[in-house]
C-alpha cells in the first residue's frame, strides 16, 4: 500500500492546501491521506483562529482519510521539536510517503542541505554560539551562522522561508530516525506564507492574510475564492457564532494567570528564561491588550514567535518539568484521533493491532492522565466554543456521499 502522510495546522484551509492535497491524490495516487494537525495552539505561539474540531471538517472534506491531532507538547513546540512529534505520529500509522509544500520545491536542496549540516555542526555550533553572545535570538543566530557556512554552496536552501524551514526538519528527522519513509516537496503555488492581504494572489491567499480579513472585519466574501467552498462554509459557521478566536479572546485570562502568579511559578513555565518571567510581570501591569504585552517584553534575544509560545504555555500551565518527562519518552506515548473517512476507517480495522501505542478516540477516564496538557488546553480554548473536549468524538465523513454521519 501507498500510505501519504502530511502536516498541517489548516489555520484555516485554504487553496494552497488543497492544490497541495489535490496534487497527492491526482499525481501520486496514494492507498489514503493521513494528516497530523495541530490542536487549538499552534507552532506559532497563537490559538487557531477555529477549533480544531472545526478543522477537522475542513480537512476530511477537502480529501483527507485520517486526522490526528499533534499532542500540545510538540504542536507549540520549535521546528524541530514539531518535527519529531509529527514525523513518529506518522511514523506509527505506517506512512510511506511524506509530502510537504515549500518555497524551494526541489526535494534533493532538503537532502543536500541536511547532509551539509551535519558535516558542518561544529563550525555551526560554534559560530551559533558566538552570535547569540551578540545578543541575537537563536533563530537569528542559527541564521547568520548558516549563512557564513554556506557561501561557496549553490545547491542549499534559502532558511529565511518558513516553509523550507520546516521541511528541512521533517528530512532531518526522517535521517535521524533511519527511517523509511520517503519524502517529497511540492512547491507552493500563489501566496507566501507571511503576505498580509488576501487580494495579492488570484486564488491563492495565505493563512496569515486570510486570519487578517477575519480579524479586520473585512468584507468575507473576499476571501470566499481563497479556500476551498466547504471550508469557506465551515469558516463562516464560525463566523455566525462568533467563534473566531485570537490571542485578545484569551488575553484577560492570561493577564490573570500572570497577575495571581509569583515569579518562581512563572520561572517554572517551559520555555522561561533569563529571567524572561521579571519581563512578563512587569509588561503585565503596564498594558490592557495582548500585541501591546507582547512588544515590552519583546527584546533583540527573543523572537516574537518564541515569547508568544511562552505566553501559551503560562495560560495552559506548563512546566520545565512536565515536559521534561513528556520528552523524555522516544515518541508520542499515544495517537489520538479526530476525524476519519469510510476508507480511513478500513485502513484502521487492517492497521490497529499494529499500533505500539493506544488510539484514543474518546477521552475515558484512563486516559486522562496520559491527556492531561491536551486536555486542559482544550478546556481552556473552549470556554470560548460550544465544545466539550471530554464530550467531543471523532468526525466520521463518507467522501463519495459528501456527508459526515
Amino acid at each position: 500500500m501507498k500510505i501519504a502522510g502530511i502536516i498541517v495546522e489548516f489555520n484555516p484551509m485554504h487553496n494552497g492546501h488543497q492544490y497541495l492535497i489535490q496534487r497527492i491524490r491526482k499525481i501520486e495516487k496514494p492507498d489514503i491521506i493521513i494528516a497530523v494537525m495541530s490542536g487549538n495552539f499552534l507552532q506559532r505561539g497563537e490559538p487557531s483562529i477555529v477549533s480544531k474540531w472545526l478543522r477537522t471538517e475542513m480537512a476530511l472534506t477537502a480529501g483527507i482519510d485520517l486526522v490526528l491531532e499533534l499532542p500540545y507538547h510538540y504542536a507549540v513546540g520549535h521546528a524541530n521539536l514539531f518535527a519529531q512529534g509529527a514525523i513518529s505520529i506518522l511514523s506509527e500509522c505506517g506512512i510511506t510517503d511524506l509530502y510537504f509544500g515549500s518555497e524551494s520545491g526541489d526535494i534533493a536542496s532538503f537532502y543536500h542541505t541536511a547532509r551539509h549540516l551535519r558535516n558542518e555542526k561544529s563550525k555551526l555550533d560554534l559560530l551559533v554560539q558566538e552570535k547569540l553572545q551578540q545578543g541575537y535570538s537563536y533563530p537569528k543566530a542559527y541564521s547568520l551562522a548558516y549563512d557564513l557556512t554556506h557561501k561557496n554552496e549553490t545547491k542549499l536552501l534559502d532558511l529565511s522561508e518558513p516553509n523550507n524551514i520546516l521541511g528541512l526538519h521533517y528530512v532531518k528527522v526522517i535521517q535521524e530516525h533511519h527511517s523509511s519513509i520517503n519524502a517529497h516537496t511540492i512547491l507552493r503555488k500563489g501566496a507566501q506564507h507571511h503576505d498580509q492581504s488576501p487580494h495579492t494572489h488570484t486564488g491563492f491567499a495565505s493563512g496569515t492574510s486570510i486570519r487578517n480579513a477575519l480579524m479586520n472585519g473585512d468584507d468575507f466574501k473576499s476571501i470566499a475564492d481563497k479556500m476551498p467552498n466547504e471550508s469557506y462554509k465551515i469558516l463562516m459557521r464560525a463566523v455566525n457564532q462568533n467563534q473566531i478566536l485570537g490571542w485578545n479572546d484569551f488575553f484577560p485570562l492570561l493577564k490573570y494567570r500572570l497577575m495571581s502568579s509569583s515569579t518562581e511559578e512563572l520561572a517554572s513555565i517551559y520555555e522561561s528564561e533569563e529571567g524572561l518571567e521579571f519581563r512578563a510581570m512587569k509588561a503585565i501591569k503596564e498594558t490592557n491588550d495582548f500585541i501591546s504585552f507582547v512588544s515590552l517584553m519583546k527584546t533583540k534575544r527573543y523572537t516574537w514567535t518564541r515569547l508568544q509560545r511562552y505566553c501559551c504555555h503560562i495560560l495552559v500551565n506548563v512546566s520545565k518539568q512536565k515536559m521534561k518527562s513528556f520528552l523524555a519518552k522516544p515518541h508520542p506515548p499515544y495517537l489520538r484521533l479526530l476525524g476519519i473517512s469510510l476508507q480511513g476507517q478500513r485502513y484502521l480495522r487492517y492497521k490497529k493491532d499494529s499500533f505500539s501505542v493506544p488510539l484514543i478516540s474518546n477521552v475515558k477516564k484512563s486516559f486522562e492522565d496520559l491527556l492531561r496538557i491536551d486536555i486542559r488546553s482544550a478546556d481552556i480554548y473552549d470556554m470560548k466554543t460550544s465544545y466539550s473536549e471530554k464530550k467531543s468524538k471523532p468526525l466520521r465523513y463518507d467522501q463519495e456521499n459528501q456527508r459526515f454521519l
